[in-house]
């Protein structure tokens, strides 16, 4: 039988949970860095931890499911040598178009809409 601490614990660690989810990445050597993916309803927001690049140095890449994202920083960081790689796979598809992206203190961020796929129908 559980008592009331661990059930209070339990349910902090489940509220706490909630909002927007961190997703831990595996990077090109051994560390591991963080992407946040927000659901807006009618886009996402997705933001990737790259310290040290230059924003000329990422190469970012959308398909209408898929974010891929790399880049190598530009300084020597603690740790070696690395490389960033991200690769993100959306439950909805999202028009390519319409992606915007910005590079800002190490944080690429990516707004993507969703793509429509329906549409109101006058009744007659």
């Amino acid at each position: 039988m559980c008592n009331h601490e661990d059930r209070e614990r339990e349910i902090r660690m489940i509220i706490g949970g909630i909002g927007i989810p961190i997703i831990k990445m595996k990077t090109y050597k051994y560390e591991t860095e963080r992407s946040n993916v927000k659901d807006e309803g009618d886009k996402y927001i997705v933001t990737l931890e790259m310290p040290g690049v230059r924003k000329e140095d990422i190469k970012l890449y959308v398909n209408e499911r898929t974010i891929e994202a790399t880049a190598k920083p530009s300084i020597k960081l603690p740790g070696g040598e690395r490389e960033y790689k991200y690769k993100i796979k959306l439950e909805d598809p999202v028009e390519v178009e319409g992606v915007k992206a910005k590079y800002f203190e190490g944080l690429l961020i990516i707004e993507l809409p969703k793509k429509k796929t329906g549409r109101e129908v006058k009744v007659e």
